[in-house]
């Protein structure tokens, strides 16, 4: 059975600025490890079946290999999100919609939007109003799937405005 490195003593100094170096460079960790993009798709493949089939902790471990891997993908911040709102656990899904949204260029309604519906069930109502606000002032999508986002998100505002106006349909 391998070994970990148990102090820093263990760790070889340059190839510790090497690594450091190539990811200051724009390198992914996985550019770094030599995993390749067709590795990626598998392992995102396998993520996905067991986010299907409900198996939320393991997809979550999936999608938490592919995030280090590569940050830059907005798909694995995605599934980390979805996998960790199947699992309850609703403010770290909510922290990587986020972190998605970020990597969509802040122009996808969508992950902001499952932020969203985090922050209410977790009766976060200001950070749900925030979130709202913040997706009605994104340029109008031009994407219908964003627009339908985009309009839902609009849709949940006014019924959080009317709801804490006492106007609310869910009284």
């Amino acid at each position: 059975m391998a070994t970990t490195a148990t102090n820093n003593q263990d760790i070889n100094p340059e190839f510790l600025g090497a690594v450091l170096a190539a990811v200051q460079e724009g390198a992914t960790l996985g550019d770094v490890a030599g995993i390749e993009q067709p590795q990626l798709e598998a392992l995102y493949a396998l993520g996905y079946r067991l986010y299907s089939a409900g198996n939320f902790r393991d997809a979550t471990t999936i999608f938490q290999s592919l995030c280090l891997y590569d940050y830059s993908d907005r798909r694995f911040w995605m599934g980390l999100a979805g996998s960790q709102q199947g699992a309850g656990n609703l403010e770290q899904a909510a922290e990587a919609y986020g972190l998605a949204g970020v990597r969509g260029d802040l122009q996808d309604p969508e992950p902001f939007y499952y932020a969203a519906l985090c922050f209410l069930k977790l009766g976060k109502l200001e950070e749900t109003r925030a979130t709202l606000e913040g997706i009605a002032r994104m340029e109008t999508p031009t994407d219908e799937n964003r627009a339908v986002f985009k309009q839902k998100a609009a849709d949940m505002l006014e019924v959080i405005r009317l709801q804490t106006e006492g106007k609310g349909v869910l009284q």
